[in-house]
């Protein structure tokens, strides 16, 4: 589980290295470089309030979304079938489903 999130946090930083290595012009990402570029230059993230909010999301986002899930579900393989656990991961949309219906009161259809 920590080698996968290892390699799983070396490939994100550098996917945006090669993004911004980009050239501005004449590549197929290059409107995606730019506006990462900009997005940078043009410093939101350092107003108070958008680090206030920016900042607990982004580590809310890291550990608990990512790297837990992760880990937790390189744990629990572990203990499982391959049979079971290919269920399981089959009946997520359904578990999804039911915990939004539960917590937020989602319905299904119109």
């Amino acid at each position: 589980a920590r080698e996968k999130a290892k390699f799983e946090l070396l490939f994100g930083l550098a996917s945006i290295g090669a993004l911004l290595s980009i050239p501005s012009e004449g590549t197929l990402l290059s409107s995606a470089s730019s506006s990462l570029r900009s997005w940078l230059h043009s410093a939101p993230y350092t107003s108070p309030s958008f680090a206030s909010l920016f900042l607990p999301a982004a580590a809310w986002t890291g550990v608990v979304t990512c790297a837990y899930t992760i880990y937790a579900q390189s744990y629990g393989q572990r203990y499982v079938t391959a049979t079971k656990s290919n269920l399981i991961y089959t009946a997520q949309p359904l578990f999804s489903a039911a915990v939004a219906a539960v917590l937020v009161g989602e319905r299904l259809g119109g």
